[in-house]
C-alpha cells in the first residue's frame, strides 16, 4: 500500500502546479483550469485537478505524467515525489522487459497478428486467443490505441 502523503507535501505540490498552470493561462495557452484539465486528459478531470491544487488529494502518478506532458515540463518541476515514484515504476518496467525480452511495442504487433489469425478460426479458438491477448495487454499495456488489423 502506498505511503500517505503529508499535507505539507500536498500543499507544496499543489502550489507548484498552480504556478505552472497560471503561467500558461497568462500566456494564453489555456483559458482556465478546466481547459487545462480537459487538454491534459488526466483521470478525474477538473475535479481531480481542483483537489490536487487545493491539497485535498496527492497528485496521482498517471495524472502527473499527463499534467507534465500538457505543460511541457518534467514531473519533477511540480512534484519531485511523484517523479521519483514514476522513476521507480519505469525502472521496474525496464527490469521486467529485460527479463522477458518483451516490450509494449511487441504487444501492439502481437495483438494485431492475433486479430488476423482469430478471423480464420473457430469460436472456441477465438475466445482462447482473445483471453490470451487480454492477458498480454494487461501485463504489457499498449502505447496508444491498438488498431484492429483488417
Amino acid at each position: 500500500m502506498a505511503k500517505p502523503v503529508d499535507i505539507a507535501t500536498k500543499l507544496k505540490e499543489g502550489e507548484a502546479l498552480r504556478a505552472l498552470i497560471d503561467a500558461k493561462i497568462k500566456d494564453g495557452i489555456f483559458k482556465n483550469d478546466a481547459d487545462f484539465a480537459k487538454q491534459s486528459e488526466a483521470p478525474g478531470g477538473k475535479s481531480m485537478l481542483s483537489f490536487v491544487l487545493r491539497a485535498k488529494r496527492p497528485i496521482p502518478p498517471d495524472g502527473a505524467k499527463l499534467y507534465a506532458k500538457t505543460l511541457g515540463c518534467p514531473v519533477s518541476a511540480f512534484s519531485p515525489r511523484v517523479a521519483e515514484l514514476i522513476g521507480e515504476t519505469e525502472e521496474q518496467e525496464r527490469d521486467k522487459q529485460a527479463a522477458t525480452g518483451f516490450t509494449p511495442k511487441h504487444s501492439r504487433k502481437l495483438v494485431q497478428r492475433l486479430c488476423v489469425i482469430a478471423e480464420s478460426i473457430s469460436n472456441d479458438g477465438l475466445l482462447y486467443l482473445i483471453g490470451k491477448a487480454e492477458e498480454i495487454a494487461r501485463t504489457y499495456p499498449l502505447e496508444g490505441k491498438a488498431k484492429r488489423a483488417s
